[in-house]
């Protein structure tokens, strides 16, 4: 696997702990299908990601989202991901990574949130069940969730790229 695309030590140690605290027990197995989730996208999308915690960056800010758990993390984490890099390539230098970080974070924090409890005050599932469900995130929701989360960007004066935009 190419260098570029790793968690170092410290980097494991500080997600398998993380995802610990959330009571997820993550195999070595499954933090390199999330690499790999990184380099595919990557990959397809002519995309050379320079910062080696960029990962570490985008799981850590989701773990810490509450909406994690066992049965769902993995589905979640490489969509967000996959997101991350869509929008990365996608918007100019006028959206800075954490923004669009903090951006996906936020609406995918809201989305869960009306997802659960507007089927809580339907009655349509107990609270108990709603944490322990995936919260209804299907790949359809996913690009309604990124269109949304671009449009957002785009209105706090996020720029699409062009032919002529800095690359770097």
């Amino acid at each position: 696997m190419n260098s570029l695309y790793k968690i170092n030590g410290q980097n494991k140690l500080k997600l398998i702990d993380s995802f610990l605290n959330i009571r997820i027990n993550i195999s070595d197995e499954n933090l390199v299908k999330l690499i790999q989730t990184q380099r595919d996208i990557c990959d397809k999308l002519d995309w050379i990601e320079m910062d080696q915690g960029r990962l570490t960056k985008i799981i850590e800010m989701f773990i810490d989202s509450g909406y994690l758990h066992e049965e769902n993390y993995m589905f979640i984490l490489k969509r967000i991901i996959i997101i991350y890099y869509k929008l990365r390539v996608k918007l100019d230098y006028h959206s800075s990574d954490q923004e669009i970080l903090q951006t996906l974070f936020d609406q995918y924090c809201k989305g869960a949130r009306l997802y659960v409890f507007e089927h809580v005050d339907k009655q349509l599932i107990s609270m108990e069940l709603a944490h322990q469900y995936k919260y209804g995130f299907n790949d359809e929701q996913f690009k309604n969730f990124q269109k949304e989360t671009e449009r957002i960007l785009l209105k706090q004066g996020g720029k699409i790229r062009d032919d002529k935009s800095i690359y770097y």
